[in-house]
């Protein structure tokens, strides 16, 4: 097996590892706006640009147990510059979630 072939497979794992987690985060988006839309409320689109940012809370959640929410995101004219992640829970789940964040 030559260098060229391993190369082409880590890039194969890669991509589909890559796809995977898009069409995953694409799917979770794509039912909450219709779940909100079914129950008429406003759903995940408060959280972020149209509501992008909400996968980025809920895996926080379920790494460390600690509950994550946007505290406020800025930017001029639907720019996004900036977002403020808000995290609520005991001790150990925001040492856990700083050491998580820390770590990205």
């Amino acid at each position: 097996m030559s260098f060229t072939d391993v190369l082409f497979a880590f890039a194969g794992i890669l991509g589909l590892f890559t796809a995977l987690a898009v069409g995953v985060l694409s799917l979770t988006w794509l039912e909450r706006k219709t779940l909100a839309r079914i129950q008429q409320r406003a759903g995940p689109s408060v959280v972020g640009p149209h509501g992008l940012l909400q996968p980025v809370a809920d895996a926080i959640k379920l790494m460390t147990g600690a509950d994550a929410f946007l505290a406020a995101a800025g930017g001029i004219y639907g720019a996004e510059g900036a977002a403020y992640l808000g995290i609520s829970g005991s001790e150990a789940q925001l040492q856990a979630t700083t050491e998580l964040i820390d770590s990205i």
